[in-house]
């Protein structure tokens, strides 16, 4: 049976995990990023150019973060491009943050997409399930690079733009390749155009508790 989760739902789901069950967030956070290297890889595997992460703000930034730690153990060349200052960069995000530092992993802080580096493979980590609504011009901006580029575009949790619930997409959102989504799907997942968008979805299993156990 598929289990769905609305986007209330996964916010109670991190609180449980967290606050309830004891999971430090870090290590959830860690799990996600692996989950989305091992995709990463397997869709460009033999590649020399680098894997670029767009990251926002949030877990799912954070999650980004995560993601270059295990690409660059995997020994692949990765960057990071963050698309919010480095003060604004909070919580387990900032853990990884400062780990990809300690590893000298490129990280630029970016406003505009002008002069990007050509990559194998972009993972977009700028918004998660949160997000509903219409694109603000900033993140707009971003989210029109990722679909104008010929590499492939891996969405983190879900693409930006894409409402976790509905499946409504802002004008703009991501047309992903792939998808790693963490824990469960979301309904918007699996609706118009939301499903679309998300392309093939993968469904990772980060070490949420079971709560239908």
């Amino acid at each position: 049976m598929i289990r769905l989760v609305t986007r209330t739902q996964s916010r109670e789901l991190d609180r449980i995990a967290i606050q309830e069950r004891g999971i430090p967030g870090t290590d959830l956070m860690d799990r996600a990023g692996q989950a989305l290297a091992a995709r990463a890889l397997t869709l460009v595997p033999d590649t020399e150019l680098p894997i670029g992460i767009l990251s926002g703000k949030g877990n799912n930034g954070g999650d980004g973060f995560a993601a270059a730690l295990h690409i660059w153990s995997e020994g692949k060349t990765v960057r990071v491009f963050s698309t919010i200052p480095e003060e604004e960069i909070a919580g387990d995000g900032l853990y990884f943050f400062q780990q990809c530092r300690q590893r000298s992993i490129p990280i630029d802080f970016v406003t505009t997409p002008a002069e990007m580096p050509s990559c194998a493979l972009w993972i977009d980590a700028l918004l998660g399930t949160g997000f509903r609504g219409e694109l603000r011009p900033h993140v707009r901006r971003w989210t029109e690079f990722l679909n104008h580029q010929e590499a492939p575009v891996l969405a983190a949790d879900i693409p930006t733009g894409v409402d976790a619930e509905s499946g409504t997409a802002a004008a703009g959102a991501v047309r992903a390749t792939a998808t790693v989504t963490m824990g469960y799907l979301k309904t918007g997942m699996v609706l118009e155009p939301g499903r679309t968008c998300c392309g093939p979805v993968e469904v990772a299993d980060i070490g949420f508790p079971d709560l239908w156990e």
